[in-house]
């Protein structure tokens, strides 16, 4: 039976991931049974949901301080509000990934 090794998601360093991605590596290439991704991303799901909400609260921050009015203004803001509704649908389809 494969042993689960959950991929930290929150604020993980630069040099931690690498580090993480090189020992997956060497036991992917050893031929161990990694087991299922699926928590993995459930669990990029939630953490892509987390970014949302901090990306959600900074536009709407940037568009009152700013008192978006202008042409070009709305249009930039239209464009985050469709990035932010692309990557929601990007985390529901991770987290509807079925398991098994």
């Amino acid at each position: 039976m494969a042993d689960i090794h959950p991929l930290p998601t929150h604020r993980v360093s630069g040099v931690g991931l690498r580090r993480v991605t090189e020992q997956l590596r060497q036991a992917h290439e050893a031929g161990v049974d990694l087991g299922s991704r699926v928590p993995h991303i459930h669990a990029a799901a939630d953490a892509v949901r987390h970014l949302i909400e901090e990306l959600r609260g900074t536009v709407e921050a940037l568009i009152a301080s700013r008192g978006m009015a202008g042409p070009v203004d709305h249009a930039v803001e239209a464009a985050l509000r469709r990035y932010i509704a692309d990557a929601e649908r990007l985390a529901e389809l991770a987290a509807a990934v079925p398991h098994g």
